[in-house]
């Protein structure tokens, strides 16, 4: 018989008394054996750096990891997510930890008009949770243009030269083709013997992961299915970069489980306060084999072009003013420099 795994860890305890457990208590679960939360935290403060005059926005704050920890650390984050079952479960936790954050519900498209635009410092995006843009509490069919729409309206509350944090599954698990199968040990979770059991199914052609979980809780079972977008790694950095962020890069985040991306958005036109202009997208989309993260052009904005400019930057140019209606001809973006060089 397999050793019963004994949890103590005290939200977890909170999230399984009382009520049938629902999908909050799941994740919560799924936390506490996914992620070292200390580790993770650890590692999330270290990229954000000292506390002091930043805001923070957790716009996927779910039950309160990492939001909490951070607040007790001394950041100053705000907290969002658009589930009400999953503000409960912050609810309780912000109690269980005598924290005082506050979250907000308020779905991805509705932050705009409820913080303004360029307001925060950071955004984070964590728990694999931009995949389930348009699903989560509905389990509705994914709409690829719902998670563009998101995206979009989150950036907007990032100020000029703020920087952006989101996850996604890991590219191996996004590459299978067959059920992924994951079958916890037996636990014992204050007076509940608890199993849980769980399946991916990962459809590529449709774009869409299913994910089906089975919590048994003292013999009886609860049965949860969700479905989320199937992204690339490279289609969510095009994602990300179309929505206007740049230096978008795969980071290195210890304690986090899933792969993190970080990106800024510009200071634009270096500080004119408006936003890349859209031909550099249709400019990048026009040249596939050169085009989202392997675009091998850092924009400047200058006066003139640069002497000596390749035949490729010349072309790039004139494809940007063609695009563009020569807007910013004086004052515009210029391939002028390739990366790494």
């Amino acid at each position: 018989m397999s050793q019963t795994l004994r949890i103590t860890d005290k939200r977890v305890l909170d999230s399984f008394s009382g009520s049938d457990p629902d999908i909050g208590a799941l994740w919560e679960l799924c936390v506490h054996l996914e992620w070292d939360r200390a580790k993770a935290v650890e590692g999330i403060s270290a990229w954000l750096g000292e506390p002091g005059g930043q805001r923070i926005l957790d716009c996927a704050c779910g039950s309160g990891f990492p939001g909490i920890d951070l607040a007790a650390r001394g950041y100053e984050v705000t907290c969002s997510d658009g589930s009400e079952a999953m503000i409960g479960h912050f609810q309780r936790n912000a109690a269980l930890t005598g924290s005082l954050v506050e979250p907000v519900h308020a779905r991805w498209q509705e932050l705009p008009d409820r913080f303004g635009t360029a307001s925060f410092d950071v955004i984070l995006l964590r728990g694999c949770s931009l995949l389930y843009a348009g699903t989560w509490d509905e389990n509705a069919e994914p709409d690829r243009a719902a998670m563009t729409d998101a995206v979009e309206k989150i950036v907007t509350c990032l100020r000029p030269g703020g920087r952006f944090y989101v996850d996604i599954a890991l590219a191996a698990n996004l590459a299978r083709l067959e059920p992924q199968h994951t079958r916890r040990p037996v636990m014992e979770i204050g007076s509940d013997i608890v199993e849980q059991d769980e399946t991916i199914y990962t459809d590529p052609h449709r774009r869409i992961r299913t994910w089906h979980s089975r919590l048994t809780v003292n013999g009886r079972e609860y049965n949860f299915e969700r479905r989320s977008h199937h992204v690339t790694h490279d289609e969510l950095v095009q994602l990300l970069e179309q929505a206007g962020l740049a230096d978008v890069q795969e980071e290195h985040v210890p304690g986090e489980s899933y792969t993190v991306f970080t990106g800024r958005r510009p200071v634009s036109l270096r500080g004119t306060g408006r936003r890349q202009h859209p031909a550099i997208g249709q400019a990048r989309a026009a040249f596939p084999s050169v085009s989202g993260a392997a675009f091998p052009w850092r924009f400047s904005c200058v006066r003139d072009p640069p002497l000596g400019p390749s035949f490729r930057d010349k072309l790039i140019f004139a494809l940007f003013l063609l695009v563009s209606g020569g807007a910013g001809a004086g004052s515009v973006y210029y391939p002028c420099q390739r990366l790494g060089a």
